[in-house]
Formats: C-alpha cells, sequence, structure tokens
C-alpha cells in the first residue's frame, strides 16, 4: 500500500530545527528562483506554488518566480530539472504524489526517480481522492458502489484525469482490492469527467475535492467516499474505502520541493527551514486552505525515504492490477 500521511500526521518536520546555512547569501540573492512545476496555470497545483514562492522570496530574501511547464504527467517539468538544471538553487521543482506514480506506470523515463532529485522536503498536504457520483444516483457510499459491481460485473464506468495519473491507480487499486469489475474512462483533467458524470455519461468519477468543487458546490455531483484511511475534515459525511469493507485502504497526496541532485547542503538546510515558516505562518496556512490544502513539512531525509517507499509500492500496485504500463 503507498505510504501516505494522514491527518493525524499533519505536524511540521524537523526543518525549523536545522543548523543555519553557511554559504554566502549574497551569491544566492544575486539571481531569482524559478520554482517549477508540471501542471497547467490557474490549477490547485499552481496555486500552491504561487504562495509557498511568495513566503520562500520573503523568508529567503530572493525572488522566487513560477514556471507552469505541463505535460506528460509533470514528467516534462521534472526532466527539465532533473537534466537541465545545475545543482545552484536557482531551480526548483514543486512534486506532487504523481512524482511517484509514473515512476511506476512508465516503461521508461528521462530521469531517475530516486537518484537525479535533492528531495528538500514535503511542503502541504493536498488530501484523499474522492470517489463522486451524480446528483441523484442511487448510490451512498462506496459500500453500495461494491455490492452493485459485484452484482453487475462490467457495468459501471468511472472516469479520471487521465492514464498513469495518481486517481487512476487509486481507483485500481480500489477494484483490485475488492474484485471488481468496472470501465475506466481516461480524460485529460478532471474538469469534463466531472461534467459528464453530471449528465450521467459516467457512474463514477474519482478525483481531488479541489479540482470540482465547483459541481459539488452547485449540487451536479456528490461526494461518497474517500481514500484516506480516516474521514476527511472537509467532506466529513463521505465514508472511507477503509470503513466500508477495504481494510487499511489509505492513498493521500501531497506537495514537496525537490531540486537537481547535488544541491548544497545549505541550501537544502535554507529552504527546508523557510518551507516550515510558511506552513506555521497562520496567513499563509489559511490561503493554502482555500485550495485544501494543510500544512505539512518533513526532514529532507524523511522526503527522500518516502519517494522511495512509494515508487516501490506503486510499482507493485500496476503490477497487481495488471495496469498496462506506458
Amino acid at each position: 500500500m503507498p505510504v501516505s500521511i494522514g491527518r493525524r500526521g499533519l505536524v511540521l518536520g524537523g526543518g525549523a530545527a536545522l543548523a543555519m546555512p553557511t554559504m554566502a547569501r549574497a551569491a544566492w540573492q544575486a539571481r531569482p528562483i524559478t520554482l517549477v512545476h508540471g501542471f497547467g496555470g490557474g490549477g490547485t497545483a499552481d496555486g500552491v506554488a504561487r504562495i509557498l514562492a511568495e513566503g520562500l522570496s520573503s523568508r529567503l530574501g530572493l525572488t522566487v518566480v513560477v514556471e507552469a511547464r505541463p505535460g506528460a504527467g509533470g514528467t516534462i517539468a521534472a526532466r527539465g530539472v532533473a537534466k537541465s538544471s545545475a545543482p545552484n538553487g536557482h531551480t526548483l521543482i514543486l512534486l506532487t504524489g504523481g512524482h511517484t506514480v509514473v515512476a511506476a506506470m512508465y516503461k521508461a523515463l528521462p530521469y531517475n526517480t530516486l537518484e537525479d532529485f535533492t528531495y528538500v522536503g514535503l511542503s502541504g498536504f493536498g488530501g484523499p481522492f474522492v470517489l463522486f457520483v451524480a446528483r441523484d444516483s442511487a448510490f451512498q457510499t462506496p459500500a453500495d458502489v461494491i455490492v452493485h459491481a459485484r452484482a453487475n460485473p462490467g457495468t459501471l464506468t468511472y472516469g479520471s484525469s487521465g492514464i498513469g495519473t495518481t486517481g487512476h491507480l487509486t481507483m485500481e487499486l480500489f477494484v483490485s482490492r475488492t474484485g471488481l469489475d468496472v470501465l475506466h474512462v481516461p480524460y485529460r483533467d478532471s474538469a469534463q469527467p466531472a461534467i459528464d458524470l453530471s449528465t450521467k455519461r459516467l457512474d463514477l468519477l474519482i478525483a481531488n475535492l479541489g479540482s470540482v468543487k465547483a459541481l459539488v458546490d452547485a449540487g451536479d455531483i456528490r461526494p461518497i467516499g474517500v481514500s484516506s484511511l480516516d474521514r476527511f475534515v472537509d467532506l466529513p459525511e463521505a465514508h472511507t474505502f477503509a470503513e466500508d469493507g477495504v481494510a487499511s485502504f489509505d492513498v493521500t497526496t501531497y506537495y514537496g520541493i525537490a531540486g537537481p541532485r547535488g544541491l548544497p547542503d545549505d541550501i537544502v538546510v535554507d529552504i527546508n527551514r523557510a518551507v516550515a515558516g510558511i506552513m506555521a505562518d497562520p496567513q499563509a496556512v489559511a490561503r493554502l486552505r482555500s485550495l485544501f490544502t494543510y500544512p505539512l513539512t518533513s526532514t529532507p531525509q524523511d522526503f527522500s525515504t518516502r519517494i522511495a517507499s512509494e515508487v516501490a509500492s506503486w510499482t507493485e500496485v500496476v503490477r497487481l492490477a495488471r495496469v498496462e504500463r506506458i
């Protein structure tokens, strides 16, 4: 099972306690930092990146700009940082949990997930994936879906934001653990499948809450389940998969900052401490909260360990669920 940090784990990591950096700050401050992410502008990841960039700018005393490089499940952005950026602290990347998913899904990547990055630290908890149905669907809980799908194999469809995304593999894990036969309908984002769900072209949708919140608020689609071990604070009525019969099911997503391999230790320490400061700032936390993101930090070592653990776990999910690799 992929490792995840649930609500009870939302505590500041050890970054705030690390020693002061020793590098000459004047040399570092002479150039801006570019914080890259692999998703579209205006999305949740972009919003989180901009909040972090503002906080890093004020705490590090230099300019931090955000650059979106969407495409190929985030691998375009990751390749650019891993292979085309000098390890001088001026190019960083904001990663999501999907970074380890693509390592499991892609037959070949243009970088080594474990060796070509310096993992600075976690920088936000993104919550669980949510199972949605149309407004007047008969399904009220994940247990209802399981009962119906077992009685009617091959009749239910579910949409996701694409093949090999974290949402897709989360649902495939759910399907494999319950022995269900449902049809995956991949899209390029979460917006269109949410619309198709509301018009009953789909039976189910797996997505992050933030990506479809407008349709939830309008009452066009309903959340019935979450992939976290504990119920989600923003959807307290939605059952967890675990409580509806899929024991120990716990998949959540997160944000984390990394740089190219060989990033100097003093830069890592400085950025890690700055992120800890952002996560302790009530104004920054409130802005993140509006994006359904919550305070979360870690030490660099803990982040690196988590990456390795999740690559192994998702690789096993792909194998057991017999998902065709890309």
